[in-house]
Protein backbone atom coordinates (compact mmCIF):
# COMPACT_ATOMS: atom_id res chain seq x y z
CA UNK A 1 0.00 0.00 0.00
CA UNK A 2 1.44 3.46 -0.65
CA UNK A 3 -1.03 5.92 1.20
CA UNK A 4 0.28 9.31 2.18
CA UNK A 5 0.74 9.61 5.68
CA UNK A 6 1.71 13.29 6.96
CA UNK A 7 2.29 11.33 10.79
CA UNK A 8 5.85 10.59 11.05
CA UNK A 9 4.91 7.95 13.81
CA UNK A 10 3.66 5.56 10.51
CA UNK A 11 6.60 6.26 8.13
CA UNK A 12 8.48 2.66 7.44
CA UNK A 13 11.69 2.27 6.27
CA UNK A 14 12.18 1.73 2.31
CA UNK A 15 13.57 -1.22 2.55
CA UNK A 16 10.06 -3.30 4.79
CA UNK A 17 8.36 -1.50 2.28
CA UNK A 18 10.09 -3.23 -0.81
CA UNK A 19 9.54 -6.20 0.87
CA UNK A 20 5.46 -5.34 1.59
CA UNK A 21 5.29 -4.57 -1.98
CA UNK A 22 7.28 -7.67 -3.60
CA UNK A 23 4.92 -9.78 -1.37
CA UNK A 24 1.68 -8.49 -2.64
CA UNK A 25 3.03 -8.81 -6.57
CA UNK A 26 4.08 -12.77 -5.77
CA UNK A 27 0.37 -13.55 -4.62
CA UNK A 28 -3.02 -12.77 -3.91
CA UNK A 29 -3.09 -13.99 -0.88
CA UNK A 30 -0.23 -12.09 -0.17
CA UNK A 31 -1.90 -8.91 -0.74
CA UNK A 32 -5.06 -10.37 1.48
CA UNK A 33 -2.89 -11.11 4.47
CA UNK A 34 -0.92 -7.66 3.98
CA UNK A 35 -4.44 -5.52 3.75
CA UNK A 36 -6.05 -7.20 6.98
CA UNK A 37 -2.42 -6.19 8.76
CA UNK A 38 -3.05 -2.58 7.30
CA UNK A 39 -6.44 -2.26 8.73
CA UNK A 40 -5.34 -2.94 12.30
CA UNK A 41 -2.78 -0.21 12.26
CA UNK A 42 -5.14 2.72 11.95
CA UNK A 43 -6.81 1.87 15.43
CA UNK A 44 -2.80 1.76 16.76
CA UNK A 45 -1.21 4.69 15.11
CA UNK A 46 -3.93 7.38 14.73
CA UNK A 47 -3.80 9.66 11.13
CA UNK A 48 -5.05 13.01 10.20
CA UNK A 49 -7.16 13.50 7.06
CA UNK A 50 -10.00 15.00 5.10
CA UNK A 51 -12.47 11.56 4.47
CA UNK A 52 -15.15 13.91 2.84
CA UNK A 53 -12.27 15.36 0.27
CA UNK A 54 -11.19 11.67 -0.66
CA UNK A 55 -14.21 10.23 -0.80
CA UNK A 56 -15.34 12.61 -3.48
CA UNK A 57 -12.55 11.96 -5.45
CA UNK A 58 -13.06 8.08 -5.19
CA UNK A 59 -14.80 6.24 -8.24
CA UNK A 60 -17.45 3.55 -8.00
CA UNK A 61 -15.92 0.13 -8.92
CA UNK A 62 -16.61 -3.20 -9.45
CA UNK A 63 -15.52 -6.38 -10.19
CA UNK A 64 -15.50 -8.43 -13.36
CA UNK A 65 -15.60 -12.32 -13.52
CA UNK A 66 -16.21 -14.73 -16.07
CA UNK A 67 -19.72 -15.80 -16.96
CA UNK A 68 -20.53 -19.05 -17.51
CA UNK A 69 -24.09 -20.38 -18.70
CA UNK A 70 -25.95 -23.37 -16.99
CA UNK A 71 -24.81 -25.26 -14.12
CA UNK A 72 -21.39 -23.81 -15.11
CA UNK A 73 -18.43 -23.79 -12.83
CA UNK A 74 -19.17 -23.47 -9.49
CA UNK A 75 -17.51 -20.30 -8.27
CA UNK A 76 -19.57 -19.50 -5.44
CA UNK A 77 -21.14 -15.80 -4.73
CA UNK A 78 -20.75 -13.35 -7.16
CA UNK A 79 -21.54 -9.63 -5.52
CA UNK A 80 -20.15 -6.08 -6.70
CA UNK A 81 -18.59 -3.97 -4.56
CA UNK A 82 -21.02 -0.67 -3.56
CA UNK A 83 -18.86 2.21 -1.73
CA UNK A 84 -16.80 4.70 -1.89
CA UNK A 85 -13.65 2.58 -1.98
CA UNK A 86 -9.86 3.94 -1.99
CA UNK A 87 -7.42 5.97 -4.51
CA UNK A 88 -4.14 7.97 -3.95
CA UNK A 89 -2.15 4.88 -5.42
CA UNK A 90 -0.62 3.56 -8.39
CA UNK A 91 -2.26 0.22 -8.52
CA UNK A 92 -5.42 -0.61 -6.61
CA UNK A 93 -6.07 -3.97 -4.90
CA UNK A 94 -8.94 -5.45 -3.66
CA UNK A 95 -9.78 -8.76 -2.15
CA UNK A 96 -13.15 -10.59 -1.71
CA UNK A 97 -12.98 -13.92 0.62
CA UNK A 98 -16.52 -15.84 0.10
CA UNK A 99 -18.21 -18.73 1.08
CA UNK A 100 -21.22 -20.19 -0.58
CA UNK A 101 -23.11 -23.29 0.52
CA UNK A 102 -25.11 -25.63 -1.24
CA UNK A 103 -27.49 -28.46 -1.27
CA UNK A 104 -24.32 -30.56 -2.37
CA UNK A 105 -21.52 -28.70 -2.53
CA UNK A 106 -19.69 -26.02 -1.16
CA UNK A 107 -17.26 -22.99 -2.53
CA UNK A 108 -14.52 -20.85 -0.38
CA UNK A 109 -13.06 -18.62 -2.70
CA UNK A 110 -10.30 -15.50 -2.32
CA UNK A 111 -10.41 -13.11 -5.66
CA UNK A 112 -8.18 -10.51 -6.14
CA UNK A 113 -8.18 -7.75 -8.46
CA UNK A 114 -5.48 -5.83 -9.34
CA UNK A 115 -6.72 -2.51 -11.31
CA UNK A 116 -4.96 0.59 -12.90
CA UNK A 117 -6.28 3.46 -14.31
CA UNK A 118 -4.36 5.38 -17.23
CA UNK A 119 -6.48 7.77 -17.72
CA UNK A 120 -9.29 9.27 -15.49
CA UNK A 121 -11.91 7.73 -17.66
CA UNK A 122 -10.45 4.19 -18.56
CA UNK A 123 -9.57 1.28 -16.10
CA UNK A 124 -7.55 -2.20 -16.80
CA UNK A 125 -7.68 -4.82 -13.94
CA UNK A 126 -6.55 -8.00 -13.43
CA UNK A 127 -8.51 -10.63 -11.03
CA UNK A 128 -6.82 -14.07 -9.75
CA UNK A 129 -9.64 -16.30 -8.10
CA UNK A 130 -8.49 -18.75 -5.19
CA UNK A 131 -10.74 -21.66 -4.62
CA UNK A 132 -11.13 -24.34 -2.03
CA UNK A 133 -14.25 -26.47 -3.38
CA UNK A 134 -16.68 -29.51 -1.24
CA UNK A 135 -18.45 -32.05 -3.10
CA UNK A 136 -21.09 -34.68 -2.82
CA UNK A 137 -19.97 -36.69 -5.93
CA UNK A 138 -20.89 -40.28 -6.53
CA UNK A 139 -20.11 -40.33 -10.81
CA UNK A 140 -22.32 -43.93 -11.06
CA UNK A 141 -24.38 -46.71 -9.34
CA UNK A 142 -21.00 -48.65 -9.09
CA UNK A 143 -19.50 -45.69 -6.77
CA UNK A 144 -20.23 -45.00 -2.91
CA UNK A 145 -21.31 -41.43 -3.06
CA UNK A 146 -18.26 -39.87 -1.40
CA UNK A 147 -17.03 -35.69 -0.22
CA UNK A 148 -14.42 -34.76 -2.54
CA UNK A 149 -12.16 -31.69 -1.53
CA UNK A 150 -10.21 -30.28 -4.22
CA UNK A 151 -8.40 -26.34 -4.25
CA UNK A 152 -6.11 -24.47 -6.27
CA UNK A 153 -5.85 -21.16 -9.05
CA UNK A 154 -8.71 -20.62 -11.06
CA UNK A 155 -9.32 -18.76 -14.59
CA UNK A 156 -7.79 -15.64 -14.37
CA UNK A 157 -9.07 -12.67 -16.31
CA UNK A 158 -8.04 -9.24 -17.70
CA UNK A 159 -10.62 -6.42 -18.13
CA UNK A 160 -10.77 -3.02 -19.67
CA UNK A 161 -13.07 -0.19 -18.96
CA UNK A 162 -13.92 2.72 -20.17
CA UNK A 163 -16.27 5.42 -18.76
CA UNK A 164 -18.57 7.80 -21.17
CA UNK A 165 -21.51 10.36 -20.68
CA UNK A 166 -21.57 14.33 -19.52
CA UNK A 167 -20.58 12.67 -16.24
CA UNK A 168 -19.19 9.67 -16.79
CA UNK A 169 -22.34 8.15 -16.15
CA UNK A 170 -22.07 5.51 -18.59
CA UNK A 171 -18.91 2.14 -18.62
CA UNK A 172 -18.20 -0.03 -21.24
CA UNK A 173 -16.30 -2.81 -20.22
CA UNK A 174 -14.73 -5.79 -22.48
CA UNK A 175 -13.44 -8.94 -20.17
CA UNK A 176 -11.19 -11.83 -20.93
CA UNK A 177 -11.45 -15.31 -18.89
CA UNK A 178 -8.13 -17.64 -19.72
CA UNK A 179 -8.26 -21.10 -19.58
CA UNK A 180 -5.73 -21.39 -17.06
CA UNK A 181 -7.07 -23.73 -14.13
CA UNK A 182 -7.05 -27.18 -14.04
CA UNK A 183 -10.40 -28.70 -15.30
CA UNK A 184 -8.96 -32.19 -15.64
CA UNK A 185 -9.00 -33.43 -11.86
CA UNK A 186 -8.98 -37.15 -11.57
CA UNK A 187 -9.85 -38.81 -8.02
CA UNK A 188 -9.66 -42.90 -7.28
CA UNK A 189 -7.12 -45.19 -8.34
CA UNK A 190 -5.62 -46.68 -11.55
CA UNK A 191 -8.39 -49.47 -11.28
CA UNK A 192 -11.13 -47.35 -10.73
CA UNK A 193 -10.63 -43.84 -11.35
CA UNK A 194 -13.20 -41.22 -12.42
CA UNK A 195 -12.80 -37.45 -13.59
CA UNK A 196 -14.40 -34.67 -11.02
CA UNK A 197 -17.54 -32.87 -12.39
CA UNK A 198 -17.37 -29.52 -13.75
CA UNK A 199 -18.48 -28.15 -10.03
CA UNK A 200 -15.39 -29.42 -8.58
CA UNK A 201 -13.10 -27.99 -11.01
CA UNK A 202 -11.10 -24.95 -10.48
CA UNK A 203 -11.44 -23.65 -14.81
CA UNK A 204 -13.21 -23.91 -17.44
CA UNK A 205 -10.34 -24.72 -20.17
CA UNK A 206 -12.44 -22.00 -21.95
CA UNK A 207 -11.14 -18.67 -23.36
CA UNK A 208 -14.35 -16.43 -22.70
CA UNK A 209 -14.75 -12.81 -23.98
CA UNK A 210 -17.79 -10.68 -22.36
CA UNK A 211 -19.04 -6.96 -22.47
CA UNK A 212 -20.78 -5.25 -19.92
CA UNK A 213 -22.60 -1.86 -20.45
CA UNK A 214 -23.24 -0.40 -17.04
CA UNK A 215 -25.31 2.95 -15.98
CA UNK A 216 -25.10 4.59 -12.76
CA UNK A 217 -27.33 7.26 -11.36
CA UNK A 218 -26.90 9.51 -8.38
CA UNK A 219 -29.95 10.60 -6.56
CA UNK A 220 -30.72 12.18 -3.02
CA UNK A 221 -29.40 10.45 -0.18
CA UNK A 222 -28.12 7.17 -3.24
CA UNK A 223 -27.16 5.92 -6.02
CA UNK A 224 -28.43 3.25 -8.77
CA UNK A 225 -26.24 1.09 -10.58
CA UNK A 226 -27.26 -1.25 -14.07
CA UNK A 227 -25.25 -3.68 -15.59
CA UNK A 228 -26.54 -5.74 -18.53
CA UNK A 229 -23.43 -8.18 -19.77
CA UNK A 230 -23.52 -11.04 -22.84
CA UNK A 231 -21.24 -14.01 -22.33
CA UNK A 232 -19.84 -15.71 -25.32
CA UNK A 233 -17.05 -18.86 -24.34
CA UNK A 234 -15.37 -20.54 -26.86
CA UNK A 235 -12.10 -22.80 -27.34
CA UNK A 236 -8.31 -21.90 -28.79
CA UNK A 237 -6.05 -24.27 -28.91
CA UNK A 238 -2.69 -23.18 -30.40
CA UNK A 239 -1.20 -26.78 -30.98
CA UNK A 240 -4.56 -27.49 -33.57
CA UNK A 241 -5.63 -30.49 -31.18
CA UNK A 242 -7.11 -31.48 -28.39
CA UNK A 243 -4.75 -31.33 -25.17
CA UNK A 244 -5.56 -34.99 -24.20
CA UNK A 245 -5.22 -36.70 -27.45
CA UNK A 246 -1.81 -38.25 -25.94
CA UNK A 247 -3.81 -39.15 -22.59
CA UNK A 248 -7.29 -40.24 -21.75
CA UNK A 249 -8.40 -39.63 -25.50
CA UNK A 250 -5.45 -41.72 -27.50
CA UNK A 251 -8.15 -43.61 -29.32
CA UNK A 252 -8.78 -41.01 -31.19
CA UNK A 253 -5.34 -40.21 -32.16
CA UNK A 254 -6.03 -40.80 -35.86
CA UNK A 255 -9.01 -39.24 -35.93
CA UNK A 256 -7.60 -36.15 -37.76
CA UNK A 257 -10.71 -35.14 -39.42
CA UNK A 258 -12.62 -34.55 -36.06
CA UNK A 259 -12.75 -31.09 -34.76
CA UNK A 260 -13.54 -32.02 -31.54
CA UNK A 261 -9.93 -33.47 -31.61
CA UNK A 262 -7.73 -31.90 -34.29
CA UNK A 263 -8.71 -27.81 -34.50
CA UNK A 264 -7.63 -24.34 -33.86
CA UNK A 265 -11.08 -22.39 -32.80
CA UNK A 266 -14.06 -23.43 -31.72
CA UNK A 267 -16.47 -20.63 -31.65
CA UNK A 268 -18.50 -22.24 -29.32
CA UNK A 269 -18.13 -23.38 -25.81
CA UNK A 270 -16.66 -27.31 -25.71
CA UNK A 271 -13.69 -27.64 -24.05
CA UNK A 272 -11.41 -30.82 -24.39
CA UNK A 273 -13.19 -32.92 -22.17
CA UNK A 274 -17.13 -32.36 -24.01
CA UNK A 275 -18.22 -29.68 -21.73
CA UNK A 276 -19.99 -27.65 -22.63
CA UNK A 277 -20.91 -23.93 -21.75
CA UNK A 278 -23.71 -22.20 -23.85
CA UNK A 279 -23.66 -18.28 -23.96
CA UNK A 280 -25.18 -16.30 -21.15
CA UNK A 281 -26.72 -13.25 -20.68
CA UNK A 282 -27.03 -11.86 -17.39
CA UNK A 283 -28.25 -8.32 -15.62
CA UNK A 284 -27.70 -6.38 -12.11
CA UNK A 285 -29.32 -3.85 -10.22
CA UNK A 286 -27.73 -2.28 -7.41
CA UNK A 287 -29.36 0.85 -4.68
CA UNK A 288 -26.36 2.49 -2.22
CA UNK A 289 -27.39 4.89 0.15
CA UNK A 290 -24.88 8.04 0.47
CA UNK A 291 -26.39 9.39 3.72
CA UNK A 292 -23.88 8.01 6.47
CA UNK A 293 -20.31 8.60 6.13
CA UNK A 294 -19.30 5.98 7.70
CA UNK A 295 -21.30 2.92 6.75
CA UNK A 296 -22.26 2.98 2.94
CA UNK A 297 -25.17 0.35 2.74
CA UNK A 298 -26.69 -1.39 -0.48
CA UNK A 299 -29.43 -3.96 -2.01
CA UNK A 300 -28.69 -5.78 -4.89
CA UNK A 301 -30.40 -8.23 -7.64
CA UNK A 302 -28.56 -10.36 -10.01
CA UNK A 303 -30.19 -12.33 -12.68
CA UNK A 304 -28.45 -15.01 -15.15
CA UNK A 305 -29.66 -17.11 -18.06
CA UNK A 306 -27.89 -19.41 -20.37
CA UNK A 307 -28.28 -18.97 -24.18
CA UNK A 308 -28.49 -23.04 -24.45
CA UNK A 309 -27.84 -26.38 -22.48
CA UNK A 310 -25.21 -27.18 -21.01
CA UNK A 311 -22.84 -30.83 -21.43
CA UNK A 312 -20.86 -32.26 -18.98
CA UNK A 313 -18.33 -34.78 -19.89
CA UNK A 314 -17.98 -38.73 -19.28
CA UNK A 315 -16.87 -39.20 -15.72
CA UNK A 316 -16.27 -42.81 -15.97
CA UNK A 317 -12.36 -43.71 -16.71
CA UNK A 318 -11.20 -47.08 -18.22
CA UNK A 319 -8.07 -47.74 -16.87
CA UNK A 320 -5.95 -43.81 -17.89
CA UNK A 321 -8.30 -43.42 -20.75
CA UNK A 322 -11.81 -41.94 -20.93
CA UNK A 323 -14.42 -42.30 -23.81
CA UNK A 324 -15.91 -39.28 -25.46
CA UNK A 325 -19.06 -39.24 -24.60
CA UNK A 326 -20.60 -35.79 -23.27
CA UNK A 327 -24.45 -35.85 -21.99
CA UNK A 328 -26.67 -32.76 -21.25
CA UNK A 329 -26.12 -31.75 -17.58
CA UNK A 330 -28.63 -33.15 -15.12
CA UNK A 331 -28.19 -30.61 -12.75
CA UNK A 332 -29.21 -27.19 -15.73
CA UNK A 333 -30.06 -24.30 -14.68
CA UNK A 334 -32.56 -22.43 -17.16
CA UNK A 335 -32.09 -18.97 -14.86
CA UNK A 336 -30.41 -17.87 -12.15
CA UNK A 337 -30.59 -15.10 -9.62
CA UNK A 338 -29.20 -13.49 -6.08
CA UNK A 339 -30.09 -10.90 -3.59
CA UNK A 340 -27.41 -9.29 -2.13
CA UNK A 341 -27.09 -6.97 1.25
CA UNK A 342 -23.75 -5.36 1.21
CA UNK A 343 -22.48 -2.78 3.77
CA UNK A 344 -19.28 -1.30 3.11
CA UNK A 345 -17.57 0.14 6.22
CA UNK A 346 -16.01 3.52 4.57
CA UNK A 347 -12.31 4.12 5.55
CA UNK A 348 -10.47 6.80 2.38
CA UNK A 349 -7.42 4.37 2.91
CA UNK A 350 -8.57 0.91 4.11
CA UNK A 351 -12.31 0.36 3.37
CA UNK A 352 -13.85 -3.24 4.99
CA UNK A 353 -16.73 -4.82 2.68
CA UNK A 354 -19.37 -6.88 4.05
CA UNK A 355 -22.20 -9.01 2.12
CA UNK A 356 -24.88 -11.78 2.60
CA UNK A 357 -26.26 -13.29 -0.81
CA UNK A 358 -29.46 -15.52 -0.96
CA UNK A 359 -28.98 -17.21 -4.19
CA UNK A 360 -32.29 -18.16 -5.63
CA UNK A 361 -32.68 -20.68 -8.86
CA UNK A 362 -35.42 -22.80 -10.98
CA UNK A 363 -35.63 -26.55 -9.92
CA UNK A 364 -32.60 -28.73 -12.07
CA UNK A 365 -33.56 -29.87 -15.54
CA UNK A 366 -31.30 -31.11 -18.32
CA UNK A 367 -33.93 -30.32 -21.13
CA UNK A 368 -32.93 -26.40 -19.75
CA UNK A 369 -36.80 -25.88 -19.57
CA UNK A 370 -37.96 -23.16 -17.21
CA UNK A 371 -39.10 -23.74 -13.56
CA UNK A 372 -40.20 -22.18 -11.00
CA UNK A 373 -37.70 -21.50 -7.96
CA UNK A 374 -35.94 -24.64 -6.16
CA UNK A 375 -37.36 -23.94 -2.76
CA UNK A 376 -35.40 -26.10 -0.98
CA UNK A 377 -32.65 -24.91 -2.59
CA UNK A 378 -34.02 -21.80 -1.22
CA UNK A 379 -34.22 -22.17 2.14
CA UNK A 380 -30.48 -23.43 2.52
CA UNK A 381 -28.45 -22.00 0.09
CA UNK A 382 -26.42 -18.68 1.63
CA UNK A 383 -23.19 -16.75 0.74
CA UNK A 384 -21.32 -14.47 2.75
CA UNK A 385 -18.16 -12.24 1.43
CA UNK A 386 -15.80 -10.38 3.45
CA UNK A 387 -13.57 -7.59 1.44
CA UNK A 388 -10.98 -5.13 1.94
CA UNK A 389 -9.29 -2.73 -0.33
CA UNK A 390 -5.72 -0.56 -0.62
CA UNK A 391 -3.30 1.31 -2.71
CA UNK A 392 0.09 0.25 -3.66
CA UNK A 393 2.54 2.35 -4.91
Amino acid sequence: MNTVIKNTRLRRSPSLQSLLIAAGLISGCAVFLYCQLAIIRPFLFPADGNIDQLARLTPWECVGGCGAGGSGNSGGASVKWIGKGVSGGLIDVQSLGGYSLFRDHSVRSLTNRFSYKPTYTSQIGLTVPIYDKMAAIQPSTLYQRQYEETGGTGDLALDGTINFGMEGEFACMISLCLPTGQYNIVRGSDQTSYMLPSLSQMGTGLTVPALTLSYSKDVENGIWVFDATYSHPMAIRFSGKNEFLGSYFKDYKDSTGNKRFYYYLKPYGENDLGDYTPPSISATAYYGMKGDHEIMQSFGLTFCAPLGVAWIHNEIMNGTTLQYNPRPDPDQLAWSAQLIYGAEFSNPKRPLYFAIVKPIHDVKDPRGKWNGPDMEALKNEWGLVLGVKATMF
